[in-house]
């Protein structure tokens, strides 16, 4: 019985500008108002996910966009059962911001698809070196460090981080914005696009350069952000590198997948150990209540999230359902031990800037749970080869940043699905160029073999005496 495997894909170049232009959108983070006060977060990417749906219509399917229906409707359920109908209209808006997150993103997914991994290895690399190229001549040319200023004074409203001298007191550098609000969107896009040049990397001992360019995205970046980036090595050394190409498809292969629980439980150890070293000012700031940042992305939200579950355990507070929970925000930072500094919160929404926690604080355990498996449901169908690959990434990057119905939260998710399908791609592929390779071996080898003589069988004549 014959396998077929799939053709080789390059992707056209249309497709390559607007990935590159989605992503450079998700970098940047820029918004835009709509008339009726609804914000269009990441209106580049937008832009660029909208072309990218459009050329690839025709590639829309079915077992596609019946799941996605599902969640949009599982939402619309989420909303209409969560506690005051007088926040109906900025639900609304909530909904129709993850409903634009959701088409957007699944237009990326359906051209990175059928880009070529060494495409994108090299795109996800020239990205991550013009990030430290950057951030290096914002640190040591006044003149780019001025241009940057002047960009984000222009584009962004609000949200401008302007904490220089906490910079310099735990890092002893102001650390770099390069375009956009702040530097920890800086730091995340740098261990996203990192992470996805590890996933499609055909490297040698990839691993191994994968770390150093998190030690010299710190280097240039200052963020501790860069743990979580080791922290996602054994999600794809486990989950996705252990499986090999078998009879029955991709399998895991046991031995790969236990060796690599091994050497990522040592990696883990020691990462842990060279960031108390690393960290030890923000640590010190962190134990002493002094760190407002950790505290938001961190201890916050599960705080938050235990408190709203206990209360409103099957609905949550409904999507976006910010102005719902500033006065339970305001309490948690009033009364918590884990920060001694006196802060007036402008609103929950800059307080609680995590999205993974901000999943169950908005739908509640029944909506919460129901949403993801609608939504497993979904990345499954498109194809990946491992669903829990791909929410281990999105939650992990939860832990740094929030807006639950922001474009950036889901394009984590289909960017684990996309480079998964790439790399499960490319090495069946590659299995398959071997085995052509062997057949065509054994062809000449069959060919090149000496024919044995061909016996004759003696002819009897007859005759007349």
């Amino acid at each position: 019985m014959s396998r077929s495997y799939p053709q080789t894909r390059h992707g056209s170049f249309v497709d390559k500008v607007l990935v590159a232009l989605y992503l450079v959108g998700i970098y940047l983070g820029i918004a835009f108002q709509l008339p009726g006060g609804v914000p269009v977060p990441q209106v580049v990417a937008g832009l660029a996910g909208f072309g990218l749906l459009m050329k690839h219509a025709g590639q829309i399917s079915t077992r596609h966009v019946v799941p996605v229906i599902v969640v949009l409707v599982l939402a619309v359920c989420s909303i209409l059962t969560a506690p005051d109908y007088g926040l109906l209209n900025e639900r609304f808006k909530g909904f129709v911001q993850f409903t634009y997150a959701m088409m957007i993103t699944y237009g990326f997914f359906l051209a990175a698809r059928t880009l070529s991994a060494r495409w994108l290895a090299r795109f996800f690399m020239a990205f991550c070196v013009a990030i430290i190229v950057g951030c290096a001549m914002e640190n040591a040319i006044p003149a780019f460090k001025a241009v940057s200023d002047a960009f984000r004074g222009w584009v962004f409203e609000s949200g401008v981080y302007d904490s220089d001298i906490r910079d310099i007191g735990l890092y002893g550098q102001v650390r770099p914005k390069l375009f956009t609000s702040e530097p920890s969107f800086v730091a995340f896009s740098f261990t996203l696009f990192a992470f996805a040049w590890y996933v499609v990397s055909r490297m040698p001992a990839k691993a191994i350069v994968y770390i150093v360019m998190l030690a010299v995205g710190y280097e240039f970046l200052r963020s501790p952000t860069m743990l979580i980036g080791v922290g996602l090595v054994p999600a794809y050394e486990i989950l996705i590198a252990s499986r090999g190409v078998g009879r029955g498809g991709m399998q895991l292969n046991w031995s790969r997948a236990t060796v690599a629980t091994v050497v990522s439980a040592i990696l883990a150890v020691a990462g842990l150990i060279v960031a108390t070293v690393v960290f030890a000012a923000r640590i010190e700031e962190i134990v002493a209540g002094n760190d407002p940042s950790f505290f938001a992305r961190i201890i916050a939200p599960p705080m938050l999230a235990l408190e709203i579950l206990a209360e409103y355990p099957l609905t949550g507070v409904g999507m976006t359902g910010w102005e719902f929970l500033d006065a339970k925000v305001q309490q948690i930072y009033a009364t918590t031990s884990w920060l001694s500094l006196e802060l007036e919160i402008e609103s929950a929404q800059h307080a609680i800037t995590n999205y993974f926690w901000l999943h169950w604080i908005f739908l509640g355990l029944f909506w919460g749970l129901a949403v993801l498996a609608a939504m497993s449901w979904y990345i499954a169908r498109l194809g990946v080869p491992s669903v829990l690959f791909c929410w281990g990434v999105w939650a992990v990057f939860g832990q740094a940043a929030g807006g639950w119905v922001d474009p950036r939260t889901w394009t984590v998710l289909l960017l684990a699905a996309a480079v998964s399908v790439v790399h499960q791609r490319d090495k069946r592929m590659a299995r398959h160029a071997v085995e052509v390779q062997r057949m065509r071996r054994r062809q000449r080898m069959a060919a090149m073999a000496p024919t044995a003589p061909i016996p004759v069988r003696p002819r009897l004549v007859s005759g007349y005496s």
